[in-house]
C-alpha cells in the first residue's frame, strides 16, 4: 500500500562557518511511538563518524533534530504533518542568531512506500521505505533517491540518500534508541522564538524615549499604488516607512498575497514575511547581525540617472534606471530628498511587472513601533506552534 508521507526537509545550518547538516526524514506514520534516537553520520558530513551525530526526538505529531556538535538543543522542528517547519541558526555561543518559520503545504512532496528489503539495526529488524520526493520548486521536477529503515512502531533506525550514480550522498544509522515519553521542551518549537521582546534585547533595538528632532528629520511614510491592469498586473499597495536607521516595506497584492521587509542598518536586524495564496504557504525569517545585511534598494538612487523628469504629488522627481536582470529591469523616480515617489517594473516572476505611483507621503516623525513586526505577525498559534505547556 502506498502511503503519502510528510516531506523531508533539507536545511543548511551554520555555527561560525556554513556547512551541510544531516538531511533526516520526517515520517508521519500512524501509530509512531514517542521516542529519541541518536544517529551517527556515516557519510556526507564533514568529519563524519561516531563523534558526528544528531538526535531525532518525536512527540505526537512533532519531530525535532538536535546536533551534537552544537548547543545540544534542537535546531530543526517539523509538525502538523509537515505543514509547519522551524529552522534555527545558532551562533558559536549557542545563542539564536536567526529563525525561519514556514507554514502551509510542504514544498517537497512525494510518496513513500515499502520496498521488500529489511535490515537489522541495533538488533532490531526494520523495513526499508522508499521516501523519494519530487521537488516542485525545481523545473523540471527533481527526484531524490531517499531510503529510511523503519521499525514496526514507526521509529526510523537508518537513513540513506543516493547520488545519481548510486553512491551514498548521505547515510546515518541509529546508535541508541529510547522509547519513552518525550517532554514538549524536547520536540516542540519554543514560542519564545517569536517573542519580539527577546529579539529587541538580543539586537539591542531599544531607543531613548525622547529623540531629538534632528535624529528623525529623515523619517517619512509613503503609500504607493498600482491599480492593476489586465494582462500586466493584479494590482498592489506598497507602504514604506523610515525611522532613523530603520526601513520598513509592506506590499499587499490584489490576490491577497503579501510581502513585508524590515531592516535596521545600525544593528543589522532583518525580518521578512511572505504569503502567496497560489501555493498557500507563508514564511517568516528573522535575523540579527548577519553578514548578508544590506541597505534597502529604494533608499538611494540605483544605477545612473536618466534625463527624464516627472511629477508626483506636486513634486519634481528624477528617474533612475536599473540594468536588465532575470526578474526584469526596474526604474525608480526619486524626489529631491531621495524618497522614491514612483517605481515601475521589477515585480519578479511571481507577480510580474508592477507600476507604483505615490498616492500619499508624509515627512516627519515615525515611531519605532511603526517599523517593527506586528504582534499578529509573531503570534505562535498563527504559525501552528503547539500551545506552551504549563509548568
Amino acid at each position: 500500500m502506498r502511503l503519502l508521507l510528510a516531506c523531508a526537509v533539507a536545511l543548511l545550518f551554520s555555527s561560525g562557518s556554513v556547512r551541510a547538516r544531516p538531511q533526516a526524514p520526517f515520517l508521519d506514520l500512524p501509530g509512531t511511538v514517542d521516542h529519541v534516537v541518536t544517529m551517527a553520520v556515516l557519510r556526507g558530513w564533514t568529519g563524519q563518524g561516531p563523534d558526528r551525530s544528531f538526535k531525532i526526538m518525536r512527540r505526537g505529531g512533532w519531530t525535532a533534530i538536535a546536533y551534537e556538535d552544537g548547543s545540544g538543543r534542537p535546531d530543526t522542528f517539523m509538525g502538523r504533518g509537515g505543514e509547519t517547519s522551524v529552522s534555527i541558526i545558532r551562533r558559536s555561543s549557542g545563542e539564536v542568531g536567526s529563525v525561519q518559520v514556514r507554514r502551509g503545504p510542504p514544498e517537497d512532496c512525494g510518496y513513500g512506500f515499502k520496498t521488500r528489503e529489511t535490515h537489522v539495526v541495533l538488533g532490531e529488524v526494520c523495513e526499508v521505505w522508499n521516501v523519494a520526493r519530487i521537488r516542485r520548486k525545481y523545473w523540471p521536477p527533481r527526484s531524490d533517491a531517499d531510503y529510511a529503515c523503519v521499525a514496526g512502531d514507526g521509529v526510523v533506525l537508518s537513513f540513506r540518500r543516493l547520488n545519481s550514480d548510486g553512491s551514498d550522498d548521505f547515510r546515518a544509522e541509529a546508535t541508541r534508541v529510547e522509547r519513552r515519553p518525550v517532554h514538549p521542551f524536547e520536540a516542540h518549537p519554543p514560542a519564545a522564538l517569536l517573542s519580539l521582546e527577546s529579539w529587541i534585547e538580543r539586537a539591542n533595538l531599544s531607543e531613548p524615549a525622547n529623540l531629538l528632532e534632528a535624529e528623525v528629520q529623515d523619517d517619512y511614510e509613503i503609500v504607493l499604488k498600482d491599480p492593476g491592469e489586465p494582462g500586466r498586473s493584479i494590482g498592489a499597495v506598497l507602504t514604506r516607512r523610515r525611522h532613523r536607521s530603520w526601513l520598513f516595506e509592506d506590499k499587499r497584492y490584489g490576490d491577497g498575497g503579501r510581502r513585508i521587509s524590515i531592516h535596521d542598518a545600525r544593528t543589522s536586524f532583518r525580518a521578512f514575511f511572505s504569503y502567496f495564496p497560489r501555493d498557500g504557504r507563508k514564511t517568516l525569517y528573522i535575523d540579527v547581525g548577519s553578514s548578508h545585511a544590506r541597505s534597502a534598494p529604494w533608499l538611494s538612487p540605483i544605477a545612473s540617472p536618466t534625463d527624464r523628469k516627472d511629477m508626483a504629488l506636486g513634486e519634481t522627481c528624477m528617474w533612475y534606471g536599473e540594468p536588465p536582470h532575470p526578474h526584469g529591469s526596474r526604474s525608480v523616480s526619486f524626489a529631491l530628498d531621495g524618497i522614491a515617489l514612483k517605481e515601475h517594473g521589477g515585480g519578479g516572476s511571481y507577480y510580474g511587472p508592477l507600476a507604483f505611483d505615490a498616492v500619499r507621503v508624509r515627512r516627519g516623525r515615525v515611531s519605532l513601533a511603526g517599523v517593527l513586526p506586528s504582534a499578529a505577525l509573531l503570534e505562535p498559534g498563527w504559525w501552528g506552534f503547539p500551545p506552551t505547556p504549563a509548568d
